[in-house]
């Protein structure tokens, strides 16, 4: 069967599938998501041509503002400025890429939902040297695509993903997949930025193969719903397999964030730190699950998760869980949600600053640690830029401040190894 035809069968059978499965297929869960609107495709072609201009404006506008990418995506137009990147068509896939991204097709509904309607394929290839890549990604009404990270050769790839939407209506669809070969690592790091009426559809999943690392970093500020499923594995003899993400819940905003990492073999480490801040009737669920395989000897997991309610309208929930058949192994989580600190807040007032400048202060300093986990600097300050404009109430939908000479530094919470259980 051609490629082409493969992908269309597989797409149309998901496609039918897709509209008889509920809202939450995981028997752990299903008392605990927040529900999706259905019928994303329902635009009118004229409002999404208008949508494309709009799209090329903002490009534009964030190329004025100093912001460089190496490869810009939206629905009918991609350029790539890169020999490592590659723009595909969903039907011009190679086998193996492919069954990287169907790999995983039916661990959720709405995966299943971006991958029968892909718009684009983006593929970053550090096969022959270390590569460092970023992108920008605009959905012009609607937007479906994947990226495929692959380190080889003992390399190392870094991506940075910034997506955004334009219109009245939008849905975002972003499918990240990590392929890292042996003694090789990948790190992603999405940043949404997606405007106030996006539903966000986000995923992720990896393949490992023996003493290497994949780390997912997630900022999770735009969008009007976020439903994000990121299921991560170390699988291979000594890999390492990471998820750090932070959520900023304003206006409603509601999020629904999954974290399920696996140690599939032995001396693997997995770890998940996740943060999140709601307040004006905002809605945060944080999940993370940690499974350890039998056989799995000599391993570690952890889950870590903090939250901040502002406000008695907004509502945070965190929902660690493990499940572990090996008894040879150091594994445990960590989760706490609380309003702000008011003695914090006591203290920041009494060197000269109001409530809201110390309580953005306070915030600030508490999502820092997740930034503090991004390696790229220039990660580091988008995420800093929209972060401070967010928590000084701008709109969603925010044009980042690049200044070229900050250098963001922040303290890291602790790991398993700072954890009560493992530090005597």
């Amino acid at each position: 069967m051609a490629i082409k035809d493969m992908y269309t069968a597989l797409a149309e059978k998901l496609d039918k599938d897709y509209a008889k499965l509920g809202e939450e297929s995981s028997e752990v869960y299903k008392r605990n998501y927040i529900p999706l609107p259905g019928d994303f495709n329902i635009i009118e072609k004229e409002a999404l041509e208008d949508y494309e201009k709009e799209a090329g404006s903002l490009a534009e506008e964030l190329a004025s503002r100093g912001l460089r990418f190496d490869a810009i995506i939206t629905r009918t137009k991609s350029i790539s400025l890169s020999k490592s990147i590659t723009i595909k068509e969903p039907e011009k896939l190679s086998e193996e890429e492919l069954m990287l991204l169907f790999g995983n097709s039916r661990s959720d509904k709405y995966l299943m939902y971006v991958l029968a309607h892909l718009d684009k394929v983006v593929v970053v290839d550090a096969e022959n040297a270390d590569f460092s890549a970023s992108m920008l990604a605009i959905a012009p009404g609607i937007l479906n695509i994947a990226v495929i990270t692959s380190a080889k050769g003992g390399h190392k790839a870094e991506v940075l993903e910034l997506l955004m939407s334009v219109g009245k209506k939008a849905q975002l669809g972003l499918l990240n997949v990590g392929s890292v070969a042996k003694g090789s690592s990948a790190t992603v790091t999405a940043i949404h930025d997606e405007s106030e009426n996006c539903t966000v559809l986000s995923f992720a999943s990896n393949v490992s193969a023996g003493s290497s690392s994949f780390v997912l970093n997630s900022a999770y500020l735009g969008g009007s719903i976020v439903h994000a499923r990121n299921m991560i594995s170390a699988n291979g003899f000594g890999d390492y397999a990471g998820l750090n993400d932070m959520g900023l819940c304003t206006v409603r905003q509601q999020m629904d964030i999954l974290n399920y990492i696996t140690n599939g073999a032995e001396g693997t480490k997995t770890e998940v730190h996740s943060k999140a801040v709601a307040q004006g009737d905002s809605k945060c669920i944080m999940k993370g699950f940690a499974k350890i395989e039998k056989g799995a000897k000599n391993s570690t997991s952890y889950i870590y998760q903090r939250g901040i309610s502002i406000d008695r309208s907004s509502y945070i929930e965190a929902l660690p869980d493990m499940s572990i058949d090996e008894s040879m192994v150091k594994a445990t989580h960590s989760s706490a949600v609380a309003p702000i600190d008011e003695n914090s807040l006591f203290y920041i007032m009494s060197r000269g600053l109001d409530y809201d400048a110390s309580a953005r202060l306070l915030l600030f300093s508490f999502l820092g640690d997740i930034v503090s986990r991004l390696e790229s600097n220039y990660a580091r300050i988008i995420a800093v830029s929209l972060i401070e404009k967010k928590l000084a109430g701008a709109a969603q939908h925010h044009i980042p401040e690049i200044n070229a000479g900050m250098t963001p530094v922040f303290s890291k919470a602790e790991g398993i190894e700072e954890h009560y259980k493992y530090n005597r």
